[in-house]
């Protein structure tokens, strides 16, 4: 389900940007609300949790905000697990995506060369079974019909 989604996505190139910055900024912005109520005195200030909560979710994380609680540190490793994990599995679907839908033009160009090399063969049967009515009727005693035009 989730490949298909992310297919759909891939497929769609304008969209990509758009729903990735927003997974991200939902999820840094949970983050933030969750560190905000589990540590009252590090994150002062909505804007600096969200700050923590994107910079953390990117894996940038600066150092200038950090959890002091207990319960802020474990909001903050789930929040830095997320956001290597998204990255992983993004890149993974996305790898995924593009290696699918090329291997989908390989076969349909692969396809259509089958076709046209079929198309000769039968063109060349034909040709050979002109030539052999014409070697039989040779062999026949009769005549040789005329050439076919090529």
């Amino acid at each position: 389900m989730l490949e298909r989604q992310i297919i759909r996505i891939v497929n769609n190139s304008r969209s990509l940007p758009f729903a990735l910055a927003m997974m991200m900024l939902a999820t840094a912005f949970i983050s933030a609300i969750l560190v905000k109520l589990a540590d009252e005195k590090a994150f002062g200030s909505f804007g600096i949790a969200i700050w923590w909560g994107v910079q953390t979710i990117t894996t940038v994380g600066y150092g200038d905000v950090v959890p002091t609680t207990p319960l802020g540190r474990v909001v903050g490793a789930f929040a830095m697990l997320f956001g290597v994990s998204f990255i992983s599995f993004l890149t993974a679907g996305i790898t995924s995506a593009v290696v699918q839908r090329e291997a989908t033009r390989g076969r349909a160009q692969d396809n259509a060369e089958h076709e046209e090399r079929t198309k000769r063969v039968i063109e060349s049967i034909g040709h050979i079974e002109a030539q052999i009515a014409e070697i039989n009727a040779m062999l026949s005693g009769g005549s040789a019909p005329p050439p076919p035009a090529h």
